[in-house]
């Protein structure tokens, strides 16, 4: 159990109840469910594999497992609760059972939410460093060094996903990894179909270099700067939606706000 604990301290600070996840894990190695499963988690190890650390996707699917079951456990227990103040009954019995199958299709939803908001950031920055890479190769810089001045250009933004992913690029492209080896795995931990034009564009231009590089270079970053607006346009919308609630909200108070004297002077 102790190696549990240490695991958790390890791998847990992306997830929650902690505390009981240790024993999650215990119950995974007993039950032996990662290895039995292993098949059947696909779409799982993909969502985390663009979420976290691609060399630790393995541990962070384990530390979801044990945080499915440690919810299981806490809404099991808050629901025997309910059933031992208000009886057995056939209802609340039903009513328990539906929320503990559920409980982990609201906490994949939690993570495929986390999945498109992250998605959607690397999206929205995208074209302003391939903008900054296409007007540095039309300068005459080196495509590798290009991609190396855009990120370090960007300090306030080392924290941001793409940058971050991009600062391995850097680090690997300094110590001399081959420039095609680079940005493959890059496109393999994002796995993003912006990404791979991205990468494959570069890959089939820069040997060519010159006009050729910083046209398509160019012609690519139109086009991603136009995913954008469509993002933010999205995002704008969903903020409207987000608005109204709290508007009708308001309205309803001014409505009680103003009618409630005409209302008291009438009785």
């Amino acid at each position: 159990m102790k190696g549990n604990f240490e695991f958790v301290k390890d791998f847990g600070e992306p997830f929650q109840l902690n505390l009981l996840n240790p024993f999650s894990i215990y119950i995974i190695d007993q039950l032996k469910l990662m290895e039995r499963y292993s098949n059947k988690m696909d779409k799982l190890h993909v969502k985390l594999y663009f979420l976290y650390d691609s060399e630790k996707v393995n541990y962070y699917k384990k530390m979801f497992i044990a945080q499915v079951i440690s919810a299981e456990f806490c809404v099991f227990i808050f629901l025997i609760g309910l059933l031992l103040m208000n009886g057995f009954s056939v209802e609340w019995i039903f009513f328990v059972v539906s929320i503990m199958i559920l409980l982990p299709f609201l906490l994949l939803r939690e993570l495929n939410l986390k999945v498109e908001k992250r998605r959607r950031e690397v999206l929205m920055e995208l074209p302003i460093i391939l903008n900054k890479i296409a007007l540095l190769v039309n300068a005459g810089e080196q495509v590798q060094r290009a991609i190396i001045k855009s990120v370090e250009s960007e300090q306030d933004k080392q924290s941001h996903p793409l940058y971050e992913e991009f600062q391995k690029v850097c680090m690997q492209l300094k110590n001399n990894v081959s420039f095609q080896q680079a940005l493959e795995e890059l496109n393999q931990r994002l796995g993003m179909h912006e990404v791979s034009i991205f990468t494959n564009t570069i890959l089939m231009n820069y040997r060519r270099g010159g006009d050729q590089l910083s046209l398509s270079l160019r012609t690519l970053s139109h086009q991603l700067w136009v995913s954008r607006r469509t993002i933010a346009r999205v995002l704008g919308e969903e903020a409207s939606s987000k608005l109204i609630f709290p508007m009708i909200l308001v309205f309803l108070v001014v409505i009680l706000v103003v009618a409630s004297p005409a209302i008291l002077m009438m009785k």
